[in-house]
């Protein structure tokens, strides 16, 4: 990892947690719904749960997941995990040469 990629999620992380996360109650059926539409067709993020996974178990695991939500809301804070991205370069160009020819894509976590 170069020193500005890191230099820039020490920062994003800085800002990120002085955000305060709202008062809210988390709906098993709203859980259960935004699962089912999940796009499976993009890469799994940091955390290794595939939205394939979380998409054909979205009603098993709907009660974990809205237990989750839910400390996470009540307690006013978010999982370093879900604020963790992946930068991926993908080409611009069919032949890139230099650094410019890339635009990063941020990979993140599919639960969070």
């Amino acid at each position: 990892m170069s020193w500005r990629v890191a230099s820039t999620n020490i920062h994003f992380l800085s800002v990120l947690d002085s955000l305060p996360v709202p008062q809210t109650d988390i709906s098993p059926g709203d859980v259960t719904r935004l699962a089912k539409k999940m796009n499976t067709n993009k890469p799994t993020g940091p955390d290794g749960v595939s939205a394939f996974l979380l998409k054909i178990c979205a009603e098993k695991r709907t009660p974990a997941l809205v237990s989750v939500f839910q400390r996470s809301a009540d307690s006013h804070t978010v999982s370093s995990l879900w604020k963790t991205a992946i930068i991926t370069p993908l080409p611009k160009k069919t032949v890139p040469k230099e650094n410019n020819d890339y635009t990063p894509v941020a990979l993140t976590s599919d639960v969070g």
